[in-house]
């Protein structure tokens, strides 16, 4: 009888040390992922889905800064995030989120160089342009605001973020209004 429940032990033990292999300790949700994010939705009517992949050195969905408050006020001190969504290696989203609360806003603004107002525009390369800065941008019209939804906003910590967002609206090319981009879909980064 002794024998047995030895035995039992034992190959309970090994049980236990094999199902606690390395691959069981990747992270499944998005609160747990350094690099976690996607976007799911229609550029133009023509669906898209983009998802971060642990062992690519690129990711689609990228938190390109955050800007920080003051160390003396309180926890969730991120006062704006900025996230780009690599459509191609030609094209761009860049979304700047000032206050990163839930809720609905209208964005009339594009999202280049300014932390303190919520802004949208599209960054596409031209490769006809011999300028300098050689892209073609799209961005929100003021009487045709883009609406942007904050669908879920939490924290890892003070300074780390995660947020989901659905954007839905038209954008526009700054340099001939009657050339635009539909964007309708969801994106998460963190």
């Amino acid at each position: 009888m002794k024998v047995n429940t030895y035995f039992i032990g034992a190959c309970l033990a090994m049980f236990l040390l094999l199902s606690c292999s390395s691959d069981d300790n990747i992270p499944s949700s998005k609160n747990d992922l350094s690099y976690w994010g996607y976007f799911k939705g229609e550029i133009n009517g023509k669906k898209v889905t983009l998802e971060n992949v642990k062992d690519e050195t690129l990711h689609p969905i990228t938190s390109m800064g955050t800007n920080i408050r003051d160390f003396d006020e309180p926890a969730d001190s991120i006062r704006g995030m900025i996230t780009g969504i690599n459509l191609s290696e030609e094209t761009t989203i860049i979304v700047t989120l000032f206050h990163l609360d839930r809720g609905v806003r209208y964005v009339t603004r594009w999202a280049k160089g300014d932390w303190n107002q919520d802004g949208i525009h599209i960054q596409m390369k031209d490769p006809n342009s011999k300028e300098y800065d050689n892209n073609i941008y799209y961005i929100p019209e003021t009487a045709k605001p883009f609406r942007v939804e904050i669908k879920n906003s939490t924290y890892e910590d003070r300074w780390h973020p995660i947020i989901e967002v659905k954007l839905d609206g038209v954008l526009y090319n700054s340099k001939n209004l009657n050339d635009s981009i539909i964007v309708t879909g969801t994106y998460g980064t963190r």
